[in-house]
C-alpha cells in the first residue's frame, strides 16, 4: 500500500491529534477495527445496539470527527456507525484503490459483514456521498435509506476552486486556513463542536497527501436506477459543485428523491442535523424496521 502521509512524524502527529479530539465525542462510543479486503477499517459505534443502523461516510481528507455536531441527536434514535474511509487520514488502512468497477462496494460489503448488518441506512458527505450513492445503486438490498450531502459524481467538480485552493495553500498557514474555510463556506464564527474537526483538517493539509484520483460522474441511467429512499442536500454556495446544476440533474434523473438546496450554505453542510434526522425517521417508518 502507498503511504498517504509525507513522513512518519507527520503520520504520528495526525494520529495523536485525531485521538485527542475523539475524546470530545459527545456520546458513549465503542471502537471496532474490522478486517476487509482493503485492510483494517476503523469504526465508532454509538446509540442503542438494537436501533436501526446508520452508517456515516465522511468527506475526503477527513475522518469521523466531521460527525461530532450530529451524532448526539442521531444516536438517540439509531445505532450509529461512523466509519473512517480507507485512504484518508483516520485510523483505517491507507489503501486508495481506483474508483472503478465495484471496488468500494466490495469494501463496504466486507464492512456490512463484519458489523453483521443485513441492511443499513447511509449518510455520506462529499466523497462519502459518492460512496453512498455507488453502494445504494449496486447493493439496493443492503441500503435502507440514503442521505447524500453535496456528493461527488453528480456534476463535475469546479476546477477553478481546486486551482484557487492550491494557490492559497502555497501561502503558508494563513493561506491554508483561508483555503479551508473558503472551500467549505465557513466563517470564523464557528461552533465549538466543529473546533476539533477544523484543527485536525488544517493539520491534515500539511502532513497528508491528497488523492490524485477522484470518482467520475454517474451516468443518467445509473442515477435513474437508484431504488432506495434518497435525500440529496446541497449548499447554495457550494464552492466545489454547481448547486443548481446538481439539484436539476438529480430531480431529472431521480424524480422520487427528496432534494434540498440550502440557502446561504456552502460545501460544509453542518447545520442540517434535524433535516437529516427527520428524513431518516420517516424513511424507516415507511420501509419498516431495519435490524442489525
Amino acid at each position: 500500500m502507498k503511504r498517504i502521509y509525507w513522513s512518519d512524524s507527520g503520520e504520528q502527529r495526525a494520529k495523536l491529534s485525531y485521538r485527542r479530539h475523539l475524546a470530545n465525542w459527545p456520546v458513549r462510543a465503542e471502537e471496532f477495527r474490522v478486517p476487509t479486503t482493503q485492510g483494517e477499517t476503523f469504526v465508532l459505534a454509538s446509540g442503542p445496539p438494537d436501533a436501526p443502523p446508520v452508517v456515516l461516510l465522511h468527506g475526503g481528507m477527513s475522518n469521523s470527527l466531521s460527525w461530532i455536531p450530529n451524532v448526539q441527536m442521531w444516536s438517540k434514535h439509531f445505532r450509529i456507525y461512523a466509519v473512517d474511509t480507507i485512504g484518508d487520514p483516520g485510523f483505517s488502512a491507507p489503501s486508495r484503490p481506483p474508483f472503478v468497477a465495484d471496488t468500494y462496494a466490495l469494501w463496504l460489503d466486507d464492512l456490512w459483514k463484519s458489523l453483521a448488518l443485513s441492511q443499513a441506512n447511509i449518510v455520506g458527505w462529499s466523497l462519502g456521498g459518492w460512496l453512498g450513492l455507488d453502494y445504494a445503486m449496486r447493493r439496493p438490498q443492503a441500503v435502507g435509506a440514503l442521505v447524500a450531502l453535496a456528493p461527488g459524481g453528480v456534476v463535475p467538480i469546479r476546477l477553478t476552486t481546486i486551482a484557487k485552493t492550491v494557490s492559497l495553500m502555497l501561502l503558508g498557514a494563513w493561506g491554508r486556513r483561508r483555503a479551508f474555510f473558503g472551500s467549505l463556506g465557513f466563517t470564523e464564527n464557528i461552533g465549538a463542536d466543529l473546533a476539533g474537526f477544523i484543527e485536525f483538517s488544517l493539520l491534515a493539509q500539511v502532513v497528508a497527501k491528497g488523492r490524485t484520483r477522484l470518482p467520475g460522474l454517474f451516468t443518467d441511467e445509473t442515477l435513474a436506477a437508484l431504488a432506495v429512499p434518497t435525500m440529496l442536500v446541497v449548499g447554495e454556495r457550494d464552492a466545489f459543485f454547481d448547486a443548481q446544476e446538481m439539484r436539476l440533474r438529480f430531480e431529472r434523473c431521480v424524480p422520487c428523491a427528496t432534494v434540498h438546496c440550502r440557502h446561504g450554505m456552502g460545501h460544509g453542510l453542518f447545520g442540517i442535523t434535524d433535516l437529516v434526522l427527520e428524513f431518516l425517521l420517516k424513511s424507516n417508518t415507511l420501509r419498516g424496521p431495519v435490524t442489525a
